[in-house]
């Protein structure tokens, strides 16, 4: 939840709180949870595997959330994800026809990171 409460305090500082929904969901509920229309960007911090989280159980948080994004995400719609790797991510999405547009390096502290663009390869230009 600090992450959530930054992310809102950081968009209101910006000025575009109102044009952001911000909602810490379990990838399984996520089309029960965006159920008015579909939407045109996800953005999310997904877990990579670690200490507290296996390699396994890291590629089903994947697997669950790219099959969810296919029913809730526009068709032109992008998915920006940030993690440590990318390379479990993208095995994951395509096989929800999702490719990579960009990756980005960035850190965290000292701690490096990855900001991965994702398109549905079915409009990818």
């Amino acid at each position: 939840m600090l992450n959530l409460n930054a992310a809102k305090k950081n968009a209101k500082i910006a000025g575009i709180n109102k044009s952001i929904d911000f909602s810490r969901t379990d990838t399984e509920w996520l089309d029960i949870k965006v159920t008015k229309e579909k939407v045109d960007e996800i953005v999310t911090h997904l877990p990579g595997p670690s200490k507290a989280v296996n390699e396994k159980d890291a590629e089903e948080i994947y697997d669950q959330f790219f099959y969810q994004a296919e029913f809730i995400l526009k068709k032109t719609g992008v998915i920006i994800t940030i993690s440590r790797e990318t390379e479990h991510v993208k095995k994951a999405a395509a096989k929800y026809s999702f490719i990579s547009e960009k990756e980005i390096d960035v850190f965290s502290g000292k701690a490096p990171l990855k900001i991965l663009i994702l398109k549905n390869k079915k409009t990818f230009k």
